[in-house]
């Protein structure tokens, strides 16, 4: 009889186990106002889809995936790691993510992340992409642990 106890209670915790680390999505949204800049610069890290719109306004849909739980990701979000932030220059505007510049570690293992990204800009807007703009705006320093 224990013997069954025990092989029914290894098979519960295995599968709350699986189901614990399997992978979370959700989408966000951002909307930025041109206010007449012609060009952009995407600073970002994952798969980026532009698409046309009219208007002036570049809206983003970021779609992240996490191996972890919903909890664990809401509260990623919640602390602002998947903020977007863009910032006018002489050159145009730029559009960048500094919360993942910071590396983050779950229970001593590099978090495992995937970003995509559908971007939504003015037909007469000119889209480049580069890390050259990176330093033009502050990105968080240190490490973060869960």
């Amino acid at each position: 009889m224990k013997k069954v106890q025990l092989t029914l209670l290894s098979f519960f915790l295995a599968t709350v186990l699986v189901i614990a680390q399997t992978n979370i999505e959700k989408t966000l949204v951002k909307s930025f106002n041109l206010k007449g800049n012609q060009e952009i610069t995407l600073n970002l890290e994952g798969d980026i889809d532009v698409q046309e719109r009219s208007g002036e306004i570049v809206r983003v849909q970021m779609t992240i995936g996490v191996a972890g739980s919903e909890a664990m990701l809401k509260s990623l979000i919640t602390a602002g790691r998947y903020n977007l932030k863009m910032k006018d220059t002489e050159d145009g505007a730029i559009i960048n993510s500094p919360g993942l510049q910071r590396e983050i570690t779950v229970r001593g293992k590099k978090l495992i992340e995937t970003i995509s990204y559908i971007v939504y800009v003015p037909e007469d807007v000119t889209v480049k992409y580069g890390s050259e703009a990176a330093s033009d705006i502050a990105k968080p320093t240190g490490p973060a642990a869960f």
